[in-house]
């Protein structure tokens, strides 16, 4: 019998063949998909903080918009429903929500440097 030459990895002792090491797409598909951390890189206390510190920020983003549209809509139907021209309610509400908005980002992010 001849034998082949294969790019197979060959089988281990308990005749299983070896799993590849996995390559750029997988570690893409594994990332994506929210899969575990392969064995060649489990991300450290300190890299974990720092990614949940970004999340955190990215939140305070959207809450950030969120409450000025919210806001503005408030104010909004109280100029509509006093008749009022000029929009006072809408300025005046608009920015109390950015001042406070201010605030607790101004806060978080002291928080964040301690």
């Amino acid at each position: 019998m001849d034998e082949q030459k294969s790019d197979q990895p060959k089988p281990d002792a308990g005749g299983k063949p070896p799993e590849p090491a996995p390559g750029w797409i997988e570690k893409l598909a594994q990332k994506s998909a929210g899969l575990p951390e392969t064995e060649s890189h489990k991300p450290t206390a300190q890299e974990h903080k720092e990614k949940s510190a970004l999340w955190r920020f990215a939140g305070q983003g959207i809450q950030f918009a969120a409450t000025i549209g919210l806001f503005a809509l408030i104010g909004y139907q109280i100029d509509k429903w006093k008749g009022w021209t000029g929009n006072p309610a809408l300025i005046t509400a608009v920015l109390i929500s950015v001042i406070g908005n201010l605030y607790l980002l101004i806060k978080e992010a002291i928080k964040a440097n301690k």
